[in-house]
């Protein structure tokens, strides 16, 4: 499958960064071997001083919520009904090990690129201008996606993580 790339300009100097979206699935490795699957976003990172992917912050609350969601439509009506499902036990254990993973984790998100903690990820308003400032001074924004450039086709890839996030 060929995956557009996106461009980060800044307005003050001549930096540009890529946003190449690629497959790339995270895997972090449990202490009793278990994996985990987790999830990217685009971001700065301070230390590389470049538009990365960075791992998605982990937020317990939100997590404990979806799994008190689905164990309360497995209660409901329809679930005493139909007996439950089986979509919804493989998507709580899922979330349990989420859960289990945020509740190990120490650090925040780190870059995919050089393992620091100093990530920021990116947001853009209606006018495609993004909160981060650059080095110059200036504020970052997104070049609009032109539908004539070229693609790139990427075989999919797991990047394996320990709970903190470092490569294994």
């Amino acid at each position: 499958m060929s995956m557009p790339s996106g461009y980060v300009r800044c307005h003050g100097c001549d930096f540009e960064g890529v946003m190449q979206r690629r497959p790339i699935t995270l895997e972090y490795v449990l202490p009793g071997g278990a994996v985990v699957q987790g999830y990217r976003v685009f971001s700065w990172c301070s230390s590389c001083e470049n538009v990365t992917e960075a791992e998605e912050a982990f937020d317990t609350d939100s997590i404990q919520a979806e799994i008190d969601s689905l164990r309360q439509q497995q209660v409901g009506f329809i679930g005493r009904l139909f007996g439950g499902g089986k979509a919804e036990d493989v998507e709580i254990k899922r979330l349990r090990g989420r859960l289990q993973l945020a509740q190990l984790r120490q650090s925040g998100p780190r870059c995919l690129r050089c393992g620091e903690t100093t990530v920021v990820p990116l947001a853009f308003d209606e006018s495609g201008t993004s909160s981060i400032v650059h080095t110059c001074g200036r504020r970052l924004f997104m070049v609009p996606e032109d539908p004539d450039a070229p693609r790139f086709m990427f075989r999919p890839e797991a990047i394996r993580l320990d709970p903190e996030g470092w490569k294994i």
